[in-house]
């Protein structure tokens, strides 16, 4: 019988055996199931499931293979280990900064994740990114620590034009910045007029910014010196719920500004 250790280098030495399991993992399936359900060949899916027959992961059914119940605890836990491991692989451009273990979230949602952070070339990369898919949803509802004048632009045309359905909440640090901008001022205050709801709220969550448009999360990363590093997006159900509670709560406390409150 295999080591733990062995077991793990096996399956991740060959993605094949990763895409075989994982279809085994979901109910029997025949020879031909699986390589219409895996890139393996046919010759490969049955030197993997030799290997696998071997480890005592799977035993036939005659018409096909079924994972064992040692099979289907190791594919249970191999499986998420990866998956764990992909999600920090996708993650690595804004890892330092992103507050993963602070949200409640696992981290293997973030396996199929895109992130997106500034260039040399392109510095405001990550603000279009959020801008474009702000501008066409139905439904945009965000938490920032600071706002810009194309993003209010934006969300203001989208408001005014589209019947998008807005929801906004700010710091109060971020309310100040933009009194103090008299042509920010003026634009934001036109957004105040037209939106469903802006808010400020003191207790703020430990993101930078947070974005739900329509189905699709938007979380922010903020490197040290505090400069925006990055935004990871994904629509996994468990980091669309999270986000969803997160800006209910954020709502909910949030004190509603109206155009009075842009004063300086």
């Amino acid at each position: 019988m295999s080591r733990p250790l062995d077991d793990v280098a096996f399956l991740a030495r060959s993605p094949n055996r990763v895409a075989v399991l994982r279809a085994l993992a979901d109910g029997p399936r025949s020879r031909h199931e699986l390589v219409a359900e895996t890139p393996a060949s046919r010759v490969t899916v049955g030197r993997i499931l030799h290997d696998f027959d071997e480890r005592e992961w799977v035993t036939s059914t005659g018409s096909g293979y079924e994972t064992t119940t040692r099979g289907r605890l190791v594919a249970r836990e191999l499986l998420a280990l990866l998956d764990r491991l992909r999600a920090v692989e996708r993650l690595d451009p804004v890892l330092p900064w992103f507050a993963v273990d602070r949200i409640d979230v696992p981290l293997s949602a973030f396996v199929d994740s895109e992130v997106t952070t500034p260039t040399a070339t392109d510095p405001n990369r990550h603000h279009r990114r959020i801008g474009t898919v702000g501008a066409a949803a139905d439904t945009a509802r965000m938490y920032a620590q600071g706002v810009t004048r194309e993003a209010i632009d934006i969300h203001r045309s989208a408001v005014r034009d589209d019947d998008q359905r807005l929801e906004l909440v700010l710091t109060p640090a971020a309310l100040d910045a933009v009194r103090d901008d008299e042509e920010l001022r003026e634009s934001f205050r036109d957004l105040v007029t037209e939106a469903a709801f802006v808010g400020t709220v003191d207790d703020p969550p430990s993101v930078p910014f947070l974005g739900l448009f329509d189905d699709r999360c938007f979380v922010g990363a903020v490197d040290d010196p505090g400069t925006f590093a990055g935004v990871v997006e994904s629509d996994h159900d468990a980091v669309v719920d999270w986000a969803v509670r997160t800006l209910d709560s954020l709502a909910e406390r949030a004190a509603p500004l109206s155009p009075a409150d842009l004063d300086p």
